[in-house]
C-alpha cells in the first residue's frame, strides 16, 4: 500500500511509515541514556530517503524518437529527426522536465520557461507570447499542454476534437497528461477532468475513483494512478491496454503509449500490458530496478536506477539506439511494417484521430 505524505507531492510505502514509527518510538524510550532524535530529523531526512515523487519526467518517448534528461540538466534526443524534433536548441540551459509528441519535443527550463522544437504544422511548438512560468508539461500527438505555477492550464496546437479547449472555470490543476486527441487534468481538489475526443470513453471518468496521484494518456485511453498505488484505466481496451493485471502490486509511476500501458512498481519492477506487436510490452529479463519509464507509439524506454537507459520495441528510426554513455537499448523485429508505414503517413499528413 502506498500513501501520499501530508501537504506534499511525495509518496511512501505504508509499511515503511510503520517501521519508521516503531523506530522513533523505540528511540524515544532510550532518551534517558541517549539524546532523543528530534522529530524534524525524521521528516526532513528519513522521509525524504524513504519517499519518492513521480513529477518532472526524466525520459519521454514520441512517435519515433526518444528524449532523455541528463544528470546536469542537459537534453539528448535520438531517433527520427525528420521534423527537427531531435535538434536540441543551442544554449537551451538546464532542463527539469521533458515531453514528446509525434514529431515535436517539449522542454521545461529550470526557470519555468517553455521551449518546443520540431513539427509545428498545427502550432504545437508555437509557445504563446508572454506565457507565465510553467511547472508541468505534456505533449499529445499534435498538441502541447502547459501547467502554469498558479494552476492554470494552457493548451496549444491541433484542436479538431477540442483537446486544446480548456473548460471555463476549470480551477487549479496539479497534474496534466495528453493523448492523441484528448487532454487530462488533475485538479487540486482531486477531481479528474478530461476533454477532447471521447469516442472510446477516454474522457468518461469513472465515478468514485478516490484520491489520484498522477495521470497519463494514450491514443484513446486514460490511466490514473491512485494515491494507494492502484491503477484505474478507462477508454479503448481492444489490445488490453486497460486490463490491469490482477494483483499488481503498489505502483509508483505509470505511462501510457498508443495502445499499451507501462507501470513502475514500488520495488523497481516494470510491468507492461496491452499491444506488443513489436515487443513494446516485453521488458527484458533481469532488467534491474527502474527509476523512470516512458511509453511511445511502439516502443518503451526505461531509465534504470544505475543511470542506464534501456528500451524495447520498434527501432526502425533508431528510437531505441541510446547514445554512448546512456546505455544500450533492446530491439525486437516487428511484424507489422505495413501498419507502421500507414500510421506514419497519417501522422505526417496530420490526419491522426
Amino acid at each position: 500500500m502506498v500513501t501520499r505524505l501530508l501537504q506534499s507531492d511525495r509518496f511512501c510505502l505504508v509499511r515503511d511509515l510503520h517501521h519508521l514509527s516503531w523506530i522513533a518510538a523505540d528511540k524515544q524510550k532510550d532518551h534517558a541514556t541517549r539524546p532523543a532524535v528530534p522529530a524534524g530529523v525524521y521528516a526532513a531526512q528519513v522521509l525524504q530517503f524513504l519517499s519518492w515523487t513521480s513529477e518532472k519526467p526524466l525520459v519521454a518517448t514520441g512517435g519515433f524518437h526518444t528524449v532523455a534528461l541528463l544528470a546536469k540538466g542537459g537534453l539528448t534526443c535520438f531517433g527520427s529527426n525528420m521534423k527537427g524534433q531531435c535538434d536540441v536548441p543551442t544554449g537551451l540551459g538546464p532542463v527539469t522536465a521533458v515531453a514528446a509528441g509525434a514529431y515535436h519535443t517539449v522542454a521545461l527550463r529550470a526557470g519555468g520557461g517553455l521551449v518546443c522544437f520540431g513539427d509545428d504544422v498545427h502550432g504545437q511548438c508555437s509557445v504563446p507570447t508572454g506565457l507565465r512560468p510553467v511547472t508541468g508539461i505534456a505533449a499529445g500527438t499534435f498538441h502541447t499542454v502547459a501547467l502554469l505555477e498558479d494552476g492554470e492550464l494552457v493548451c496549444f496546437g491541433r484542436n479538431v476534437h477540442g483537446q486544446c479547449s480548456v473548460p471555463a472555470g476549470l480551477g487549479p490543476v496539479t497534474a496534466v497528461a495528453a493523448g492523441t486527441s484528448h487532454t487530462v487534468a488533475l485538479l487540486a481538489d482531486g477531481k479528474l477532468v478530461c476533454f477532447g475526443r471521447n469516442a472510446d470513453g477516454q474522457c468518461s471518468v469513472p465515478a468514485g475513483l478516490g484520491p489520484i496521484a498522477s495521470v497519463s494518456a494514450g491514443a484513446n485511453h486514460t490511466v490514473a494512478l491512485l494515491a494507494g498505488g492502484e491503477l484505474a484505466c478507462f477508454g479503448e481496451n481492444a489490445d488490453g491496454q486497460c486490463s490491469v493485471p490482477a494483483g499488481l502490486g503498489p505502483v509508483i509511476a505509470v505511462t501510457a503509449g498508443t495502445n499499451h500501458t507501462a507501470a513502475l512498481l514500488a520495488d523497481g519492477e516494470l510491468v507492461c500490458f496491452g499491444r506488443s506487436g513489436f515487443g513494446q510490452c516485453h521488458a527484458p529479463e533481469g532488467l534491474g530496478p527502474v527509476s523512470a519509464v516512458a511509453a511511445g507509439i511502439f516502443h518503451t524506454a526505461a531509465l534504470l536506477a544505475d543511470g542506464n537507459l534501456i528500451g524495447f520495441g520498434l527501432n526502425t528510426e533508431g528510437q531505441c539506439d541510446a547514445p554512448a554513455g546512456l546505455g544500450g537499448f533492446r530491439q525486437e523485429a516487428g511484424r507489422e511494417a505495413g501498419f507502421v508505414r500507414r500510421l506514419r503517413r497519417r501522422l505526417q499528413a496530420g490526419r491522426s484521430q
